[in-house]
């Protein structure tokens, strides 16, 4: 047992947020700490994630105030090794993928539609895009850094060598994946800060409704910070993003920073090219995204928000949302669910972390995007 007594800077701090920031329970997260303090009023289990006492007597609840000379003893099981353990789990498979460029520093990827990136404890072992590199490079061919971080689901531990960003599965294009502790690290630090000099990442997305300038000054004029935003750059979508309330994996965008928790979201649009199609009876748009920031979800909830949804994209554009028996779907709604979101990272521009040169990447819009445009077209 390990032992720990109260002074007066830990004084009517929570016994839950005491824990959290001893670094012996740094691989747990507050709701696991939490919850295995509430299970102390059950019979022990050896299963437990840890035993914790004050002064000698099991504490049942995550809220208790410590007092000064409160003697805290505790002992932890410890996973140590959960990655090694994944890891071993991941196969190596020979899965097609399109290699950009690579070196002895980096990989550069053209990731396909309907493949995730990485595999993690609870689900998709096989089959994505870390399966394939495995069997293309090898485990030691991919920098595996040493931490592992927390998912939104706490149980969920993640296997992803050389992973410095992502794309979601349904979008396909370019990625960049690191091979040693130097690359992971430069690249690391240039997503994290964002720098428009240092990076630069592009996508092509097929939209419903126009992407004319004056259209979406129209839709962000309800808000005086947006309107602020417009007379600035007309081009440039700013809006605030949080964690949906209801569903963790979901995000929702708003106008202004009314919340603690959102954070900003910048999104550069170029239109490209505009479709008037009578079979479908939708204005349809191809147009270049350029993110300046860099969030969960930020291309397809910002869309949603200016009411030009992506095209296919199943959880933020309404027209998916269909219940079973109570409205039957359209023509479009059928063709485009079967073909997949139309959301593609063509352009990706960074700092190589070797020799810090900009170099830049890009994949061409994939055969299902262009089949789909050219059936636009000729309706």
């Amino acid at each position: 047992m390990n032992s720990f007594t109260v002074t007066g800077d830990y004084s009517k701090m929570r016994l839950d947020a005491f824990l959290h920031k001893n670094s012996a329970f740094s691989h747990l997260s507050k709701s696991q700490i939490a919850k295995t303090i509430e299970q102390q009023k059950l019979p022990p289990d050896d299963n437990a994630l840890f035993v914790v006492q004050i002064n000698g007597e099991r504490v049942v609840k995550p809220l208790h105030k410590l007092k000064v000379g409160d003697v805290i003893t505790y002992s932890i099981k410890v996973d140590t090794e959960p990655k090694k353990i994944l890891s071993e789990l991941v196969a190596q498979e020979d899965i097609p993928v399109d290699i950009l460029y690579v070196d002895e520093h980096i990989i550069v990827v053209n990731k396909p539609k309907n493949m995730v990136v990485h595999p993690s404890s609870n689900r998709n072992l096989s089959g994505t895009l870390i399966n394939a590199l495995l069997f293309k490079f090898g485990a030691d061919g991919l920098y595996d850094p040493p931490e592992e971080k927390e998912s939104e689901s706490a149980n969920d531990k993640h296997y992803r060598p050389g992973i410095v960003h992502r794309l979601d599965k349904d979008t396909s294009g370019v990625m960049v994946v690191a091979r040693t502790a130097q690359a992971y690290d430069g690249l690391k630090k240039q997503f994290m800060l964002k720098d428009k000099l240092s990076m630069k990442r592009t996508y092509s997305a097929l939209v419903e409704g126009d992407m004319n300038t004056k259209a979406i000054m129209q839709i962000r004029g309800g808000s005086a910070h947006e309107s602020q935003d417009v007379k600035r750059d007309a081009n440039v979508i700013t809006v605030y993003i949080g964690r949906h309330p209801k569903e963790p994996s979901k995000r929702v965008a708003h106008w202004e920073n009314k919340q603690s928790n959102l954070k900003q979201a910048v999104t550069r649009f170029t239109p490209i090219e505009e479709f008037t199609n009578s079979k479908y009876d939708v204005k349809f748009t191809l147009v270049d995204l350029t993110l300046e920031t860099g969030r969960t979800h930020q291309i397809r909830v910002s869309m949603g928000l200016i009411n030009r949804p992506l095209v296919g994209d199943e959880m933020y554009n309404p027209r998916y949302n269909v219940k079973k028996g109570r409205k039957k779907e359209d023509e479009l709604t059928l063709d485009t669910r079967r073909a997949g979101q139309f959301l593609h990272a063509r352009l990706l521009g960074f700092i190589h972390p070797h020799t810090n040169t900009y170099v830049e990447y890009q994949a061409p819009i994939p055969e299902y995007f262009e089949n789909f445009m050219k059936q636009i077209r000729n309706n």
